[in-house]
């Protein structure tokens, strides 16, 4: 109030003011959460529409799915009004989705944009069907053991798959199997035979009901060892002895393979084959058999040891067989008279008799030297292998036809490998003189006078001589000096 032509008793209501509100929408959109689930399935999820201005509006949702496009009916709403759209069908990717909704073509002036779009996002579940096949237990070659696989679900969702088991290149598809996330369990045992060659189980994942995500573990291999024994025999060195004496010698009994095993040894000696009692060896076990007895013959001894029935196949038939050889020792005695020295018939001279043994073992003989046919035994004598003695001397008496000396082998307490030097003989000479004279010529001469001559002595025979020369002249005898 201004100007007012009376004084004025009240001046509180000379002024008033009133203020007006100018009227906005505020249109918004609100993407619901979408679910979980597997790759290659679809899911649904609503955008919350809203108006929470001052003045109906009417706006054009648009939704964004994956990147695809979709314009809804438009809506009018009121001041504070909300309403869901129809549900939106969401495909999940390996990516998982993505839904965005945006405000579009507001028909009032928007007092809030911060809500005019919204977005969510969800992951797509994978699977992860897996095969672990658990270590093979060791075995005999042709024995038989058992398994199982480990079948396994890592991922986020359910699967059904169906395991194919391949045992030693046999196929087997086991029952379908479903699993939930993080679940395992163990197939029913799974019979694996065990060869030469070991064994080998592979598993294998097919046909999972939801995509797969890590496909590492959709197959597994293990192997397995088929385990084979080595039995063997060893025949240990053969003591050499004389011939005809027996000696003895063992068999090392040995398993070098990876199971044990049963077997039963088979010695033959000399040609005459003997059963062992069956023995029985761990991995790595060997044991003597009890002692053999080998004769020594004059060809020696043979041994061989055989393996036979092994309980467990054999991974090595080079040690199944052995043999060893021996030497059956023969002696060698032998005699060898010594020169018998010459002499005058009727006298006597001594030899002896060379003893030796040129085996190859000790032996004990009896001597027996015959001189001029008179026979005479010596003490015996034990010679070692390549030893020689001499006979005391043996008197020889000399003939005149000479001296005869033969010494024998007798009674040799070991077989003799050489009879050729048994004997041996020996002669020698008895020696005779042969005394001569020779008058030579006597000179002619006057009768009355004297000439001279000489006899010539001489020796033609073997042996020196003296004699004493006795020359008669004229009848007269005179003996000349020896």
């Amino acid at each position: 109030v201004t100007a007012p032509s009376v004084p004025d008793s009240n001046s509180t209501n000379n002024s008033d003011t009133e203020l007006g509100i100018a009227l906005f929408a505020d249109p918004g959109v609100n993407v619901q959460p979408i679910p979980s689930g597997a790759v290659g399935s679809t899911v649904t999820t609503t955008v919350t529409l809203s108006n929470n201005g001052s003045v109906t509006v009417t706006f054009v949702p648009q939704i964004l799915v994956n990147g695809n496009t979709t314009t809804l009916a438009p809506v009018t709403l009121a001041p504070g009004q909300t309403v869901s759209s129809a549900p939106i069908t969401v495909p999940l990717k390996a990516t998982g989705a993505t839904v965005t909704a945006n405000v579009t073509a507001a028909t009032a002036p928007d007092s809030n944009s911060s809500n005019n779009t919204d977005q969510e996002t969800t992951v797509g579940l994978f699977s992860d069907p897996g095969v672990n096949v658990q270590p093979i237990p060791s075995g005999a070659v042709g024995s038989t053991v058992t398994t199982t696989v480990t079948l396994s679900n890592n991922g986020s969702t359910t699967v059904t798959f169906t395991p194919v088991v391949v045992v030693n290149g046999v196929s087997t598809t086991l029952t379908s199997v479903t699993l939930a996330p993080g679940q395992t369990m163990s197939s029913a045992p799974i019979t694996v035979p065990l060869t030469a060659t070991g064994a080998t189980v592979t598993a294998n994942v097919t046909n999972p009901s939801v995509p797969d995500s890590n496909t590492a573990n959709n197959s597994d291999t293990e192997g397995g060892a088929g385990l084979f024994s080595d039995p063997g025999v060893n025949v240990q060195p053969i003591p050499a002895g004389a011939v005809g004496s027996t000696v003895t010698t063992t068999v090392t009994l040995s398993n070098n393979g990876s199971t044990t095993v049963t077997f039963t040894p088979v010695v033959v000696v000399n040609g005459v084959s003997t059963t062992l009692t069956s023995v029985t060896l761990a991995p790595g076990q060997s044991t003597s058999s009890a002692p053999i007895t080998v004769p020594l013959t004059a060809t020696g001894a043979t041994v061989t040891a055989n393996v036979t029935a092994p309980s467990v196949p054999d991974s090595n038939s080079t040690n199944n067989s052995d043999t060893e050889t021996g030497t059956g020792l023969l002696s060698d005695p032998g005699v060898n008279v010594q020169p018998i020295p010459s002499g005058a018939a009727g006298s006597t001279v001594t030899t002896t008799v060379t003893l030796s043994n040129n085996g190859s073992t000790t032996v004990t003989f009896t001597p027996v030297v015959v001189v001029n046919g008179v026979s005479t035994t010596l003490t015996s004598v034990t010679l070692a292998p390549g030893q020689s003695t001499s006979s005391a001397p043996i008197t020889v008496p000399l003939t005149a036809t000479g001296a005869t000396v033969t010494a024998n082998v007798t009674a040799p307490s070991v077989p003799d490998s050489n009879s050729t030097n048994n004997s041996d003989t020996e002669t020698g000479t008895g020696l005779l003189s042969d005394p001569g004279v020779n008058v030579q010529p006597i000179p002619s001469g006057a009768v009355g006078s004297t000439v001279t001559t000489t006899v010539t002595l001489s020796n033609n025979g073997s042996a020196t001589v003296t004699f004493t020369p006795v020359v008669v002249v004229n009848g007269v005898s005179t003996t000349l000096t020896s």
